[in-house]
């Protein structure tokens, strides 16, 4: 995954994505991937009026990602596979908030803009700085711009919080390329569950220790795929590192009720 490393190194979660895409698909055509979104910077250039203010600018980029070339979003398809392989997405046009929003900052920062992704908690969107500390939140599944009441109101949805005053800062901060790469791999191992295919979503958690080494969650998770797989002994290993590295985790005390009911009734927890 030379490839990827590179990519991430480079700041391009839309390459980043075309080779996690190829990895687990093994015959994309990456070339064609790249004239594809080539193709559609073009698109972008002849459709933005660049004596026009910034606002007016990023509304014909938008008009021009959404209504001209047509894509759209559904987060009920998380779990989808063609909605988180980007080569899919732009094929169908269609995805997730994540998978459109690495489209859109990539077309939008090919235009001359300021476009990053931000990890909004349960759901992604697109920062747009259209001047010194003025910026748009865009929702990538339907291109519209929030308001700050729609984002608080968004913020207390995906979190279940009531009244809430204020997002945190760290909720609206853009992330790294490599933050991206990772919700990439948590979606496309989501996929790989969802169709039972456990080898290969055991192939994304393996890549995600490689990218957070030692992670207690991904360890569970990884214990899940052996338990599935049933690798127990593996399995058995991955529970007892996350009981350890998170004894007040609610899930703990389910890791060793499912470890008993594994045949080790005699393991002593400290």
């Amino acid at each position: 995954m030379q490839a990827l490393h590179q990519a991430i190194q480079q700041k391009s979660s839309f390459m980043a994505g075309l080779f996690l895409a190829d990895y687990y698909q093994h015959d994309i055509d990456i070339g064609r991937c790249i004239m594809q979104i080539e193709a559609f910077m073009d698109g972008a250039f002849n459709k933005i009026d660049y004596t026009a203010v910034k606002d007016v600018q990023l509304q014909q980029l938008l008009d021009y990602f959404y209504i001209d070339l047509a894509f759209s979003g559904d987060d009920n398809q998380a779990f989808a596979q063609s909605y988180n392989f980007i080569d899919k997405v732009l094929d169908y046009r269609t995805g997730t908030a994540m998978s459109l929003a690495v489209l859109l900052c990539q077309l939008g920062n090919a235009a001359g803009m300021k476009f990053k992704e931000v990890a909004f908690p349960g759901h992604y969107l697109v920062r747009v700085e259209i001047a010194k500390g003025r910026y748009y939140f865009i929702d990538p599944v339907d291109g519209k711009k929030l308001s700050w009441q729609q984002l608080v109101a968004l913020y207390e949805t995906m979190t279940d919080e009531e009244n809430v005053e204020m997002i945190p800062d760290s909720a609206l901060q853009p992330v790294t390329c490599e933050d991206t790469v990772v919700r990439m791999l948590h979606n496309i191992k989501g996929a790989f569950i969802d169709t039972k295919e456990y080898h290969a979503a055991l192939e994304c958690t393996e890549l995600l220790l490689t990218l957070c080494p030692d992670d207690p969650y991904e360890r569970r998770d990884r214990g899940f795929l052996f338990h599935q797989m049933g690798i127990e002994h593996l399995a058995m290993a991955d529970y007892h590192y996350f009981i350890k590295h998170c004894p007040k985790d609610p899930v703990s005390d389910l890791l060793k009720q499912q470890m008993n009911s594994m045949g080790q009734s005699q393991v002593v927890w400290h």
